[in-house]
């Protein structure tokens, strides 16, 4: 796109413009369709008593039993493995939830952290229970 432009101001070749601002669109428009499926957002409304990760059904907060952090393994075929944790909520009818998937232990434990400290709910490490 900016090529196009730049084009546009020191040249008359106004089919190149057309051509590059056209290509510059197309690959703008592919790059965000292949990122929006990993940008998904969630919420928790205390107004509302409301979790929502425009999934799932919602889950009202007094649903919610505890947090959970859990480890697994990430295995490629092509590559190297490694490890992946994820935050999900427990909920009194037995579902779990996932909030929140990350390779940094240290940052998600952060996160569950603040979860629980604004919902006053307990969070499971089950990471720290298998190492001890």
């Amino acid at each position: 796109m900016g090529l196009s432009l730049y084009i546009f101001g020191f040249s008359t070749k106004y089919d190149l413009v057309i051509f590059l601002g056209g290509f510059g669109i197309a690959i703008t428009t592919f790059g965000f369709s292949l990122i929006r499926p990993f940008l998904r957002h969630s919420s928790f409304n205390k107004r509302l008593g409301i979790f929502n990760n425009h999934k799932d059904h919602n889950v009202q907060l007094q649903n919610i039993v505890s947090f959970q952090i859990n480890n697994k393994i990430i295995k490629r075929k092509h590559g190297l493995n490694y490890p992946c944790y994820e935050l999900n909520l427990l909920t009194q009818h037995g579902r779990r939830i996932n909030i929140l998937n990350h390779n940094d232990l240290q940052q998600i434990e952060h996160d569950a952290s603040l979860l629980e400290a604004f919902l006053h709910i307990e969070v499971r490490d089950y990471c720290k229970e298998i190492i001890l």
